[in-house]
């Protein structure tokens, strides 16, 4: 991976932790409480598609109709 590789994927890394503490801060930590993304003060594109990245991989969970949380330990 090229210096320009790196950094570019601790870029996403970033992004991707966080939408993470956003939706942490905003207590969207189980299906109870999921919120949406614009609650959770997630609301430019490019932290939309961190959350994106972030639910195909598992590690945030959508319920219902664009709400989101995320699982206390991670």
């Amino acid at each position: 991976m090229s210096l320009g590789g790196a950094a570019a994927a601790g870029i996403l890394i970033w992004q991707e932790k966080r939408v993470i503490e956003k939706l942490k801060n905003a207590k969207a930590l189980s299906p109870k409480t999921a919120v949406e993304a614009e609650q959770a003060d997630i609301k430019s594109y490019v932290e939309r598609s961190a959350l994106h990245r972030l639910v195909k991989r598992g590690k945030v969970h959508e319920t219902g109709y664009k709400r989101y949380y995320v699982d206390p330990w991670l």
